[in-house]
């Protein structure tokens, strides 16, 4: 009998031990991934403030990991930021080129992100531009 009560508990540690082996990466690499990305998203939203001319820059979303959809497929970093009321000294391509530019230049990761949507809302207009692998769609 005792010698089965030990087999249970020498099971039992192993099991645990295994499972923090297995764990502690795994949580490692999340809150890795999770801190990347929010100060990406960060850097992007002072890269936009810095940039543009806008009343108000939003994030509308930004998500980290594996997603599906059915427009952009599969996805593991997406944002969208929502730019409002900007100048409209110079038109939509014209700022995107040169914000586009800057935020490669400015902001480390940005040309990694698989979908970036810039929501230009104007009076009760809006233009989407999207970024995809840094690349201007």
């Amino acid at each position: 009998m005792t010698q089965n009560k030990t087999t249970r508990r020498i099971i039992k540690i192993t099991l645990t031990f295994f499972g923090l082996l297995i764990a502690i990466p795994f949580c490692f690499g999340m809150y890795t991934g999770i801190t990347s990305h929010t100060n990406t998203s960060e850097a992007i939203v002072k890269t936009l403030k810095e940039e543009c001319d806008c009343k108000a820059i939003e994030v509308s979303h930004a998500a980290y990991g594996l997603q599906f959809s059915k427009d952009d497929g599969i996805t593991t970093q997406k944002a969208a930021y929502i730019l409002k009321d900007c100048n409209a000294a110079m038109t939509i391509s014209e700022t995107m080129n040169r914000v586009h530019t800057s935020l490669l230049t400015k902001v480390e990761g940005y040309e990694k992100m698989d979908v970036v949507q810039f929501v230009f809302e104007q009076d009760e207009t809006s233009s989407t531009v999207e970024v995809n692998n840094g690349i201007i769609q």
